[in-house]
């Protein structure tokens, strides 16, 4: 996991707990819930740079006080499973021992679930926290010189040694950019990258 994720990730969580636990931001919070009106929000969301397709839905009551909860889901659709020179029932432990085929690439493909603690702090500024499972599929390319496997040479196989399921930590800040349109900036471990996305607050 690289460190600058890491570190993101981590003060986002402590800023959320020290929010959480500042009398003046409680009181503040508390006469906005009462008077503010409940957030549902659905869209966009994306892991960048593993996993461009997903969805993610957004709730704050008015009843909770500035509390609310986060949830998305993310996957790529693009996989060496689909290429054409994918062999299935390979392994890179034979390939490495029996073939002694020459590597020449690595790719890896992920789908995530996440579910997050939300905290307001203004009309339009929020924080979340949480955490949830990744799932990874990793894949070696070989290249084989003489040209009957995959395709003119080149085959991929899974690599079982990395695949496999993660815990995901994520943090990160929901801004409201307008009445109806709210933007997500945050970090995430697994796997590590940052969330992006633009999601549309519901009518009530």
């Amino acid at each position: 996991m690289p460190g600058g994720h890491g570190r993101g990730a981590a003060a986002a969580c402590a800023l959320l707990a020290l929010t959480a636990l500042a009398p003046g931001t409680a009181r503040a919070q508390e006469g906005e819930g009462e008077a503010g009106q409940t957030r549902l929000g659905v869209g966009y969301v994306a892991n960048v740079p593993n996993m461009f397709v997903g969805a993610s839905a957004h709730f704050i009551p008015a009843g909770l006080r500035g509390w609310g909860v986060y949830a998305d889901v993310k996957f790529d659709i693009e996989s060496p499973a689909d290429d054409e020179g994918f062999i299935e029932g390979l392994t890179v432990e034979q390939v490495d021992d029996e073939l002694g085929h020459e590597r020449s690439g690595q790719e890896g493909s992920w789908s995530s679930v996440n579910l997050a603690l939300v905290r307001t702090l203004s009309p339009e500024l929020a924080l979340y926290a949480g955490g949830g499972v990744g799932w990874r599929k990793e894949y070696r390319q070989y290249f084989d010189p003489d040209r009957e496997l995959g395709v003119s040479g080149l085959y991929w196989v899974e690599d079982t040694g990395l695949s496999g399921t993660y815990l995901n930590g994520m943090a990160g800040v929901m801004l409201r950019l307008t009445s109806s349109v709210t933007a997500h900036f945050g970090a995430e471990t697994a796997p590590p990258g940052f969330t992006l996305g633009l999601s549309l607050t519901l009518p009530q």
